[in-house]
């Protein structure tokens, strides 16, 4: 007997892979974009589970992948260790 994987099945990773990848970005330059991207994913996955939403999780977690692309960042160092992301900081406001 062959075993299928049903939209139930895989709803649910790829929900959980989109959530995994934009909350790192949520903290980076493109913060709003990772934020709409992460609505977005919550919205058609409380809708109905069907291919079009497997379809439209499956777009978004490949735009939030490119995103993420961009934002990893590969600085040399003496050890030769890869350092990753690299958040935005926000300086200190004075008044």
């Amino acid at each position: 007997m062959e075993s299928q994987i049903t939209l139930a099945d895989e709803l649910p990773g790829l929900y959980r892979s989109i959530l995994e990848v934009v909350a790192p970005l949520e903290r980076t330059a493109d913060r709003a974009r990772a934020l709409r991207l992460r609505m977005e994913a919550t919205e058609v996955y409380s809708q109905s589970w069907d291919e079009r939403a497997q379809r439209r999780l499956g777009d978004l977690l490949r735009c939030l992948r490119r995103l993420e692309a961009r934002h990893e960042t590969v600085l040399p160092t003496t050890s030769g260790r890869r350092l990753g992301w690299h958040p935005l900081r926000r300086a200190a406001i004075t008044r």
